[in-house]
């Protein structure tokens, strides 16, 4: 058995509402197990996330918050649930 680190595929972050320029906040609220997922670029509106050292086999879990702020500081957040799954060797 082998383990990866898996990436997910871009999340977006897109206002509406508020007056831009918008800052943004993203942050680990829970995780499944295993590795602590890192988040790829956790100050802007796109981002993707990582989980090392996940089995061949193995999923996990993760949600994470997007807290965007508006150029007058009002705010608003969001939750998403990544999935990090290692499909292993299927193919020979």
């Amino acid at each position: 058995a082998s383990s990866a680190t898996v990436t997910t595929s871009t999340s977006t972050a897109t206002p509406a509402g508020g007056a831009g320029p918008y800052t943004y906040a993203w942050t680990l609220i829970s995780s499944s197990g295993g590795d602590t997922p890192t988040i790829n670029n956790p100050s802007f509106a796109s981002t993707s996330f990582s989980k090392p050292n996940v089995a061949d086999g193995q999923t996990f879990t993760a949600v994470f918050r997007c807290t965007v702020t508006d150029v007058y500081g009002s705010t608003a957040s969001d939750d998403i649930t990544a999935t990090f799954e290692n499909f292993g060797s299927e193919i020979a």
